[in-house]
Parts: C-alpha cells; sequence; structure tokens
C-alpha cells in the first residue's frame, strides 16, 4: 500500500510540476514582451515617418518608413510588426514612430500595443496556471523532489545548449551577425509599392476569392455573435438576480462528484451549508474542473436566494462574472468582425 500511496503522491507532484513549469515558462515570455515594449516606450526617439513601401516575408508584410532624427539625418527603416495585410500600407501614409538611436534600421508604430497585449495574456495565462498548481494538489516532499529533478535535468540542458561567447546578447560580433542578417533579409525582400502588390492578378485573385468567402461566412459569424450575446445578457441577468436578492452563507465541500458527460471528466464540488432559516441544505456547483479546484472539506461562500435552491452557487468573487463576461465579449467581437465584412 505504501508503494500505491507513493506512486499517487508521485503522479500528483509531476502534474503538480508540469503546471508551475507551464506557469514559469508563460510568466517568462509575458515578462519579456512587457519588458520589450516598457523599454522602447522608456529608450526609444518619437519621430514622424513617411511610408515608402513593404517588405515582404513569405506570407507576412513589413512597412518600411522613411524619417528624420533631430539631428537632421534621414534613414529608412523596416518596422520591427508585420500581418499578411496590405490595409492601412498605403505609400505616402505619415505615422507616428519609436526609434532606438543605436538601430536606425528598425522602428516600431507608436500607436501598436500588439506585443504589449499578448504579454499581458502571457501573465494572466501564468496567474491562473500558478494558482491551479498550488489549489488542486498541496506542496509536499513528492514535490519538491519532482522539482528538484526538474531544476538538474532543466541546468543540463541550459549547461549543454549555452551560446557562445561570440554569438552572447550585446557582444560585438552578435551586433555585426544581427546587421547582416538584417541586410539579408532585405537582399531578398526588395522593397515593394503596396499599390503594385495589390494590382498584380495573383493578389486580385486571391482578393475576390476572399470576398466570396467573407460573403459566405459572415451570416454565420453574426447569427453565432448573437447567441453568444443573449447567452452572456442570461447569465447576466441570473447573477444580477442572485447578486441583488441573494444571500451568502457559509459553507464546505462535502465530496467531488466525477462526471465524464464530457470528453474529458470533471470534478464537481457537492457542498452543504446551513441558510438563514437554520435549514442545512446541500447542493452540486454547476462548475467542474479537471484537475480539482476544490478539495474535500474546504471552506468556502455559497450564495443563494432565500426559497430557491436551484440558485445556490459556490461565490468565487468577481470571477463569477467571468463566463457570462467572455461570453459577451467574444459575441462583441464576433459581431464586429461581421459587420467589418459586410461593409
Amino acid at each position: 500500500m505504501k508503494v500505491f500511496e507513493y506512486l499517487i503522491d508521485g503522479f500528483a507532484a509531476f502534474n503538480q510540476l508540469v503546471l508551475l513549469a507551464g506557469a514559469l515558462i508563460c510568466g517568462a515570455v509575458g515578462a519579456a514582451l512587457l519588458g520589450n515594449a516598457l523599454f522602447w516606450k522608456i529608450h526609444a526617439i518619437r519621430v514622424q515617418g513617411r511610408l515608402i513601401g513593404v517588405r515582404q516575408y513569405q506570407n507576412m508584410f513589413r512597412s518600411v518608413y522613411r524619417y528624420t532624427l533631430p539631428s537632421g539625418q534621414s534613414y529608412d527603416a523596416t518596422s520591427n510588426e508585420g500581418s499578411g495585410s496590405l490595409k492601412g500600407r498605403e505609400t505616402g501614409a505619415t505615422r507616428s514612430l519609436l526609434v532606438l538611436p543605436e538601430h536606425t534600421d528598425e522602428v516600431q508604430e507608436a500607436s501598436s500595443h500588439v506585443w504589449t497585449v499578448v504579454g499581458l495574456l502571457f501573465l494572466a495565462v501564468a496567474v491562473w496556471m500558478f494558482r491551479a498548481a498550488l489549489k488542486a494538489w498541496p506542496l509536499g516532499p513528492a514535490t519538491w523532489l519532482a522539482v528538484g529533478v526538474f531544476l538538474l535535468y532543466s541546468g543540463f540542458r541550459i549547461w549543454r545548449s549555452v551560446l557562445p561567447a561570440e554569438k552572447r546578447l550585446g557582444s560585438a560580433n552578435f551586433k555585426a551577425m544581427i546587421a547582416q542578417r538584417r541586410a539579408a533579409d532585405a537582399a531578398v525582400s526588395p522593397l515593394l509599392r503596396s499599390e503594385d502588390i495589390r494590382a498584380t492578378p495573383d493578389w486580385r485573385a486571391n482578393e475576390e476569392k476572399q470576398q466570396a468567402l467573407r460573403k459566405r461566412w459572415t451570416p454565420a459569424l453574426l447569427l453565432f455573435g448573437a447567441a453568444l450575446l443573449t447567452l452572456g445578457a442570461f447569465l447576466s441577468r441570473t447573477l444580477v438576480h442572485l447578486e441583488s436578492a441573494g444571500l451568502r452563507a457559509p459553507g464546505s465541500i462535502q465530496s467531488l462528484e466525477y462526471s465524464s458527460s464530457q470528453r474529458r471528466g470533471s470534478y464537481y464540488p457537492v457542498v452543504i451549508f446551513t441558510d438563514a432559516g437554520g435549514t442545512r441544505a446541500s447542493f452540486r456547483d454547476r462548475i467542474g474542473s479537471n484537475p480539482p479546484a476544490f478539495r474535500a472539506g474546504d471552506a468556502v461562500t455559497v450564495l443563494y436566494v432565500s426559497g430557491e435552491p436551484r440558485s445556490a452557487m459556490i461565490d468565487r468573487g468577481w470571477v463569477n462574472w467571468l463566463p457570462s463576461g467572455l461570453s459577451a465579449l467574444f459575441g462583441a467581437l464576433l459581431c464586429l468582425v461581421g459587420f467589418r465584412a459586410l461593409r
């Protein structure tokens, strides 16, 4: 039996470690993206640039700008962001740009906040994974043992794959290598005008194909978006009723009920509590998860409406609004995309 218990603890520790490692990776990526965005905001100079063309990198287009520094020197620089669309890349358009004085061949649109948003999303995922790892399984000896093995293995892999000195960030050789790579990219991606690209037969054929697809899928997008908006409104109405007419009472997790109705089974907490009238009641919460978010014996707060036993739910604070908020948000986004396609 002891061996079986050790195996269970080991599997739990491994699952917890996977979540913690994922949280660490997502947090590192998010912090790097936010740090890079903050670096540009602090150290870059704001200049006005005129779009002189685009460079194509496979299916991505990057704008090329001509700008003048306060010193009076003019440079041509490629944006460090790109997309597969030529919309807004008309030759001669002016933009507010950010440029680093030591890297005059690369600019960033001052109005762009893509990497900031992506970095915040990575950080949000990291926080969720970290919270889930600590909530689902307690830290124990098996966890620390698994962490030690993971750190030893990671250290060995990092030691094996460490970059040579001539390729390290900040060295003169590294800067020269980056300059050579950019020159090579510029050589294979000549400067083009967006108007000339749009005039090619291939581009026109692709535009017609995309327009036909938009006409076919736009009604479905609008219908699905409207359904999500309706669902969000219904969930919000139910929650508003609970928040305005409901009561709160302390409760505890009596057990976890496993349901395999979905492709991957979920654990639903069964909660027991005493209402304001002194009646002891129990219910199965409507939200399940795998791994389970609670353990038997955990204390929770119950939100319920007196005389409506089916209305009882675990009060998760602001998390209560996530289902309705996300439904409304995605519904609004789908409707916005659909209306833009119609235009």
